[in-house]
């Protein structure tokens, strides 16, 4: 659900606008009694819209990363044996 909620669904975002769009444009056109030309999917133009995707990816990733993580003034403890006990990984923050 992460990865769909992170990557995928921000990249598929303009994509799917995009479609939303012509396919009112291609129904406007029928109702005006236009010919069609090509069909809607050849017409779409794939680079741009690969990377208006790449462009949101990004910027969900940087608010992201950004916005989540614990404070850098601590000292990370790997985990180790104690007496025979697994200590998991940690954080000591100083004077703590």
């Amino acid at each position: 659900m992460r990865l769909l909620l992170e990557m995928i669904l921000p990249a598929l975002i303009p994509a799917l606008i995009y479609l939303g769009y012509l396919l009112v444009e291609q129904r406007r056109a029928e109702a005006r009694g236009e010919g069609a030309g090509l069909p809607w999917w050849a017409a779409m133009p794939w680079l741009w819209l690969a990377g208006a995707g790449t462009l949101v990816a990004a910027i969900t990733l940087s608010v992201i990363v950004s916005r989540s993580g614990d404070a850098i003034h601590g000292i990370y403890v790997p985990a180790h044996l104690e007496n025979g006990t697994l200590v998991p990984a940690h954080v000591e923050y100083p004077g703590k």
